[in-house]
C-alpha cells in the first residue's frame, strides 16, 4: 500500500490517465463469488481482492436470507429464519491508492435478479 497523501493521490491520478489512454491495466475484470463473503462489516478482514482504478468487479453474493430461503420455501419457513445469517456481503475489496477518508465513485454497470424471487 502506498504511504503518504501526495504519493497516493499521484498514483490514483496516474491510474486515471491510464484509463483515459485505454491502458490494458484498467480493462481487467474480476468476479467475487458468494464463498468469498462473510456476515457483517469489519475493516479488520483481509481483502479478498485488490484492484486499481478503472477495473471492474462482478459481485455474486448470496441472497439477503443468506441462502436460507429457496424457491421451494413457504411462508412457514420464515419463522425458522436465522437472523444472524441474513444480509451477507462479499469482499472486502482493496482499491490501490485509496486512503481512509477518500470518496470512491462506483458505477453500477448492470444489475440482474437471481433466477427466482
Amino acid at each position: 500500500m502506498l504511504q503518504g497523501g501526495a504519493s497516493a493521490r499521484q498514483s490514483v491520478d496516474e491510474a486515471r490517465e491510464m484509463t483515459d489512454r485505454g491502458s490494458s491495466m484498467t480493462e481487467r475484470h474480476h468476479t467475487l463469488h458468494q464463498h468469498q463473503g462473510h456476515l457483517g462489516w469489519n475493516n479488520a478482514l483481509a481483502p479478498v481482492l485488490r484492484v486499481h482504478h478503472g477495473e471492474t468487479i462482478e459481485f455474486q453474493p448470496l441472497d439477503a436470507s443468506g441462502g436460507q430461503i429457496t424457491a421451494a420455501s413457504t411462508v412457514a419457513d420464515i419463522s425458522w429464519l436465522d437472523f444472524a445469517r441474513v444480509n451477507p456481503v462479499v469482499g472486502p475489496v482493496h482499491i490501490e491508492g485509496a486512503e481512509p477518508g477518500d470518496a470512491v465513485k462506483v458505477t453500477l454497470l448492470s444489475f440482474a435478479p437471481s433466477a427466482w424471487g
